[in-house]
């Protein structure tokens, strides 16, 4: 095997590699951007229901 042939596979390797790790961030990316959605659809639904604390800083006088 030619050094010339070696480093064109190597080369190929490591771009595939990238691909599927650009692949891979992009789907935590979007996992991530869906549990803050349902995270704050949650919360939401407990502040409806009154059982947390509000998003705000101010404490509530009870």
């Amino acid at each position: 095997v030619t050094m010339g042939m070696s480093s064109e596979i190597l080369q190929g390797e490591a771009l595939s590699v990238v691909d599927a790790l650009c692949k891979k961030l992009q789907e935590e990316k979007e996992e991530k951007r869906l549990l803050k959605e349902q995270n704050k659809h949650l919360l939401q639904t407990l502040q409806k229901m009154g059982s947390a604390p509000p998003t705000t800083t101010t404490k509530n006088p009870e």
